[in-house]
């Protein structure tokens, strides 16, 4: 387990307070869990951790706990951390590792864009490095017609190089396409049955519903995912219709039926979420392919 730190926590109000304050602090966000737990049993070992003295440690404790007036974050009155049982719960952890999340996600994104306008670069000059010397002639000014035939044979394969290459471009960028309309179907449906926005784990849900596109191709997926969000199966309902979940229950929405809500006919699917669906491929084949391979994160 490791965590990300952003620049921007040395403009912060906790940077006003004291080294041996910072040092806690720094160590309780190194150390904390998914979920923000700090499993911490005494600030004994709090102390230890942080290398810095009990007193100093409790002293920190009080301030990390308390209110700040000079926070940023309005949530919890500025406060940072509240004791629990067995250590600390870091308070806004859920909104950092948010925002790590999707500052990754435009990382990553920009540098597959980069390296796939690299390769299509250099396939373009190494075409035109070789179609400099298609017809190469001898001192003579005659064409050599070995020469010649060498050109014309490598000039098939070029093209039919070049056409793979293309083919398989416009697979990736279909494939991404595809698994953006997913993840807004997905979200859409969530928002339309429930009121607000799923919770969704970054990097790991899309790599869920990629593995699922690859096996089973878009539309049994996106079925799938309409019979998930419209059950109330008391173990979904119980986990919150997470995508991890969606996996897990993957064997049984083969053969479930959606099921009414509240006794009456309720189902999100309506012609308006499939013209969505259809609108984001259509959207997305038609977008560039260098920033359609960078696949941004779907919307919340």
């Amino acid at each position: 387990m490791y965590n990300k730190l952003f620049s921007r926590i040395v403009d912060s109000s906790i940077w006003l307070e004291s080294e041996s304050t910072r040092l806690v602090w720094l160590t309780m966000i190194a150390v904390m869990d998914e979920d923000g737990f700090v499993a911490m049993a005494a600030p004994l070992n709090l102390a230890r951790r942080a290398n810095v003295d009990l007193d100093k440690c409790e002293h920190a404790i009080a301030v990390l706990e308390a209110p700040d007036p000079n926070s940023s974050d309005p949530d919890n009155e500025g406060r940072r951390v509240e004791r629990v049982p067995g250590g600390w719960i870091v308070l806004n952890a859920q909104k950092y590792r948010e925002a790590v999340t999707r500052q990754v996600d435009r990382e990553n994104g920009r540098r597959r864009a980069q390296k796939f306008r690299d390769a299509k670069r250099k396939q373009e000059n190494d075409l035109l490095a070789r179609n400099a010397g298609v017809t190469p002639r001898n001192a003579s000014g005659v064409t050599s017609n070995a020469s010649e035939a060498e050109a014309y044979v490598r000039t098939d394969q070029d093209q039919s190089r070049d056409l793979a290459l293309r083919e398989q471009e416009a697979k990736i960028v279909s494939t991404i396409s595809e698994h953006r309309a997913l993840m807004d179907f997905y979200h859409d449906g969530f928002v339309a049955r429930f009121g607000d926005k799923p919770d969704i784990k970054g990097s790991k849900d899309g790599a869920t519903i990629s593995r699922l596109l690859k096996t089973y191709g878009f539309e049994t997926v996106r079925e799938r995912l309409q019979r998930y969000l419209d059950s109330d199966d008391p173990f979904i309902r119980q986990a919150g219709y997470t995508i991890g979940v969606f996996s897990i229950k993957w064997d049984s929405l083969t053969v479930a039926k959606a099921e009414p809500h509240n006794g009456g006919t309720h189902s999100f699917r309506t012609q308006t979420n499939v013209q969505t669906v259809k609108k984001t491929i259509a959207r997305n084949h038609a977008h560039d392919p260098a920033a359609a391979f960078g696949m941004l994160p779907p919307k919340k």
